[in-house]
């Protein structure tokens, strides 16, 4: 909730936001979770590239300021994947990341017996599930929840169910990718982002039933809305509004 939070107050104009992010920021620091400071420091990071973006008017300056960024990111990304142990000391973590690759890799063991169409939805982390017994067993600890929402959706629902929902997500981000450049649609990428993101480290984001299902409904209404709104500008027969007497019948 707190990395909506930056992504809401970062990317919708609104009073007094620089108070609102002071405040969100404390409550980061004070939850004490590095899963959720990283990303916001991520979604930070993506909000000010894309107003960078926004402000090359002319293709020669769009270009330079996406190779900049894509080198910038390479070695980011080098960086991570050279020295992996000195990232997960800065956040706090050890290279297992508090456990998380146990549990990883006995999910993968029981998502390779039914690969396809997985255990059913809410068929794993109940005490009576004999698959939720091995991988506790497996583990050494009871987990309740695959603390990765990509391995999760592929132990409930297999590679069918995972496919559905990353081409759900798939046609989301086109269509807010695609849309006019509006604080909406970049408030509903960025919440995309967060959340696929935190996903890798948490099940939440995938699994809650009110999670990423309403965002994405909320994403995919506003984008429509745009499209509408831009069609009615477009079109010549479009006119102003038009005032209704409610007070009479139709």
């Amino acid at each position: 909730f707190l990395v909506l939070a930056v992504v809401t107050l970062g990317s919708l104009p609104g009073r007094r936001r620089g108070l609102w992010l002071g405040a969100t920021a404390v409550l980061l620091v004070g939850a004490r979770s590095s899963t959720a400071l990283a990303i916001s420091v991520i979604v930070v990071l993506v909000l000010l590239w894309a107003k960078g973006l926004m402000r090359q008017h002319l293709p020669a300056g769009r270009l330079a300021f996406v190779t900049v960024s894509a080198l910038v990111t390479g070695v980011a990304v080098s960086a991570v994947t050279l020295a992996p142990g000195l990232i997960a000391n800065a956040l706090g973590r050890n290279l297992t990341l508090t456990g998380r690759t146990e549990i990883w890799g006995a999910v993968e063991h029981q998502i390779a017996l039914r690969p396809v169409n997985g255990f059913g939805w809410g068929g794993v982390w109940r005490e009576t599930s004999p698959p939720t017994l091995q991988m506790w067993r497996e583990a050494r600890f009871q987990a309740y929840y695959a603390h990765n929402g990509y391995l999760d959706v592929l132990l409930q629902v297999g590679a069918v169910g995972l496919v559905l929902l990353l081409s759900i997500l798939a046609v989301t981000v086109v269509r807010l990718a695609t849309a006019s450049a509006t604080p909406a649609t970049l408030w509903g990428l960025l919440v995309l982002l967060s959340l696929g993101i935190s996903a890798f480290s948490e099940s939440a984001p995938f699994t809650d039933a009110l999670g990423l299902i309403l965002i994405i409904t909320i994403c995919t209404a506003t984008v429509q809305r745009s499209f509408a709104e831009a069609g009615a500008e477009q079109s010549p027969d479009a006119q102003g509004p038009v005032a209704v007497d409610l007070t009479r019948p139709a």
